[in-house]
């Protein structure tokens, strides 16, 4: 994903569930063949609880929004309601 994404880009950061509108703007870089998550990003990880362990399965449309799954400590899917605020959009 990291190649597909040249400069600072301002991205949205989407649950991946056909259900959810939820979106947060976060800014995007790569450096290094790395994908790195600016600005934006703690209000995300706060907004879904994320906590160490969680693994994200990212997926980019190429145009402006990356599909985020999140795995819980269970490696199970973590669940979020259909009408989740995102606040950050």
């Amino acid at each position: 994903m990291a190649w597909a994404i040249r400069g600072h880009k301002k991205l949205e950061l989407c649950l991946d569930d056909e259900q959810s509108l939820a979106r947060w703007k976060v800014e995007v870089f790569p450096n290094g063949g790395h994908l790195y998550l600016h600005r934006g990003w703690k209000h995300f990880a706060y907004a879904l609880d994320l906590q160490d362990g969680f693994s994200l399965v990212l997926r980019y449309d190429g145009r402006s929004q990356i599909n985020v799954k999140v795995f819980d400590l269970t490696t199970c899917r973590k669940q979020y309601p259909h009408d989740f605020e995102a606040g950050g959009s």
